[in-house]
């Protein structure tokens, strides 16, 4: 039985990517890290680049990319497909 997909909004996002790596987080909604990067440039939210969390564990100052305006055509959320694996079947809502 499918779950209802998770709704974020575009800054929802931005602040849980840059929280926690990509990897992990693609993994708390059931989808792959590709997946998640490809939903966070569609909508325009930046995520960490290499050696980003490494930077962070070594105690080093890192910055957050900021987030950019929203496209207005493109309103604050959408949704993503779940995927039919019964495994990753929450799907996530943007």
């Amino acid at each position: 039985m499918a779950s209802h997909p998770i709704t974020l909004t575009r800054k929802e996002l931005y602040d849980k990517v840059w929280s926690q790596p990509v990897q992990t987080l693609a993994k708390e909604y059931g989808i792959s890290d590709v997946g998640l990067k490809k939903i966070c440039k569609r909508r325009d939210i930046p995520t960490p680049g290499l050696g980003y969390w490494a930077k962070v564990a070594h105690g080093k100052t890192v910055r957050r990319t900021p987030l950019p305006p929203g496209d207005a055509g493109l309103g604050p959320r959408a949704w993503v497909p779940r995927s039919a694996s019964p495994s990753r079947s929450r799907g996530i809502a943007l």
